[in-house]
């Protein structure tokens, strides 16, 4: 899958290591605005580019990833309204907030990817992280993830 950048929302210890995952061949961006001296550490040490503001990811990046704590994931995704591109949300979040979720993406023109972890933070000695990802774009996005720490699968 052919993308102009991909966004990371926001890169706590598992969001900096997908990102992470991807940096490698893809410019994958994060931002810095409200944001504590850690997660700027944690991102800088994945090779995350830092966009500066949440509407730069918005207007910039083909696939946003949102790798949260479930009580935000909603939040999250009302920080990127108007959002074109796919909308990977990663958290583990009850169907109704997924929903609630899609209905924001989609209303504004976005496409959203329905997705959840297990395991730990993808890491050079752990075992394989697992992603699952239900949705349209789920093939196309899994791809980006052939030959990482991160398995990802469309179920």
């Amino acid at each position: 899958m052919q993308l102009d950048a991909i966004g990371v929302l926001h890169p706590g210890e598992m969001g900096a290591a997908v990102g992470g995952v991807l940096a490698g061949a893809h410019p994958v961006w994060w931002a810095s605005a409200g944001r504590s001296p850690a997660s700027a550490r944690r991102a800088s040490a994945a090779g995350l580019i830092d966009a500066g503001s949440v509407e730069s990811i918005r207007d910039g990046c083909s696939l946003i990833i949102s790798i949260c704590p479930p009580e935000f994931a909603l939040d999250v995704a009302r920080q990127v309204s108007g959002f074109q591109g796919v909308y990977l949300d990663a958290n583990a979040i009850a169907p109704a907030t997924a929903r609630e979720v899609a209905s924001l993406i989609e209303d504004a023109g976005g496409r959203y990817l329905d997705g959840g972890i297990i395991g730990a933070p993808p890491t050079p000695g752990s075992p394989r992280t697992r992603l699952y990802l239900s949705g349209p774009d789920g093939a196309k996005i899994s791809q980006l993830f052939a030959g990482t720490r991160v398995d990802a699968r469309v179920v």
